[in-house]
C-alpha cells in the first residue's frame, strides 16, 4: 500500500501496535536505528539502537533527529526514553530536513459478527438519545 504524503510517496512498513511487544525499527543512516515500541496501552516510544556488525547498542537520539508532531506543529523534546507519542496524534521522524518515517494514528477494533445476524453502523444523530 503506498500513501502519497508532502514529502513523496511512502509505503506501509509495519503497524506499531499499543497492544503488544513487537519492536519495529527504520534504518536512519549506515549504523543507526530508530526503533519503535509501546510504553503502555497510549503511549509508545522512539529511541535509537547503534547498529554494527557486532551487537546493538542504546545510543542518545543524535542532534539532526527530530520527532515532529504533525497535529500541533510543535518538536517532541527528547526525554531519557527517547520520544514519547501517543496512539492518537500524527508524527514525523526527521533526520536533517529529510523526512524519514509517517506515523498516522490508528486504534481500532475489527467488528467481527456471524453471518447469520445483521450488523452495521450507525452514523451521526441517528443514535439512541440514552446512549451514552
Amino acid at each position: 500500500m503506498a500513501t502519497q504524503t508532502p514529502s513523496g510517496t511512502r509505503r506501509l512498513r509495519g503497524t506499531l501496535s499499543f497492544r503488544n511487544d513487537n519492536i519495529h525499527f527504520v534504518v536512519l543512516r549506515e549504523g543507526l536505528e530508530a526503533r519503535l515500541r509501546r510504553v503502555d496501552d497510549n503511549i509508545g516510544r522512539v529511541y535509537c539502537v547503534a547498529n554494527d556488525e557486532q551487537a546493538r547498542t542504546l545510543v542518545d537520539i543524535p542532534d539532526d533527529v527530530k520527532c515532529i508532531d504533525t497535529t500541533s506543529e510543535e518538536e517532541l523534546p527528547k526525554t531519557s526514553m527517547g520520544y514519547l507519542i501517543t496512539w492518537f496524534n500524527r508524527y514525523v521522524l526527521k533526520v536533517g530536513d529529510q523526512e524519514i518515517l509517517y506515523l498516522e494514528p490508528q486504534k481500532t477494533q475489527s467488528m467481527l459478527a456471524d453471518p447469520s445476524v445483521e450488523a452495521g453502523t450507525v452514523k451521526g444523530k441517528t443514535a439512541v438519545a440514552q446512549e451514552p
